[in-house]
């Protein structure tokens, strides 16, 4: 058995381990005896492996091109009328309660720039990032976020930005 660039074959059954996602395949096959029309809403759980990925992809009903779907705003929601069968992804922000204790350990700095005219240099040459203070309507901005964890402790957080417009 051999796999381009793997030197330890001992773990090759592991590179596509056995999950949700390909025993729906295997039903799909076992009913419909064809790889025609298979989507699968496990396939989230095909991802151990970029191998897994790429097998998933391969397998997985999808068009290669992309389709005329319609996107109709509906109040705080949109409609999607699909033009063939899709993967559509979405993410639910719910606001949390306040931690008991405050987060003193976090350090969050953001800072903007302009992408075109993003350095300067000090008397003795060095370059340095040159920052804005100053917002100008019609002007392209970059936003640069850092997160910086300092304490001991770990904490499971996700960071959302916002883009204004001027």
């Amino acid at each position: 058995m051999h796999y381009y660039n793997v030197k330890n074959l001992k773990n090759f059954d592991k590179l596509v381990p056995m999950n949700l996602f390909w025993a729906d395949l295997i039903e799909h096959i076992i009913i419909h005896k064809s790889l025609d029309g298979f989507l699968s809403t496990n396939f989230i759980y095909a991802v151990n492996s970029y191998t897994e990925l790429i097998v998933a992809l391969a397998v997985i009903g999808l068009p290669f091109a992309q389709g005329l779907h319609l996107y109709q705003q509906n109040n705080n929601a949109v409609d999607i009328v699909a033009d063939h069968d899709l993967i559509s992804y979405c993410k639910q922000i719910i606001e949390t309660e306040k931690a008991d204790e405050e987060v003193e350990d976090v350090l969050i700095v953001q800072r903007f720039f302009e992408p075109n005219n993003r350095y300067e240099y000090t008397s003795n040459n060095k370059k340095v990032e040159k920052f804005i203070n100053k917002f100008y309507a019609r002007r392209v901005y970059g936003c640069q976020v850092v997160v910086t964890n300092v304490g001991n402790r770990d904490y499971n957080a996700q960071v959302i930005t916002r883009k204004s417009t001027l």
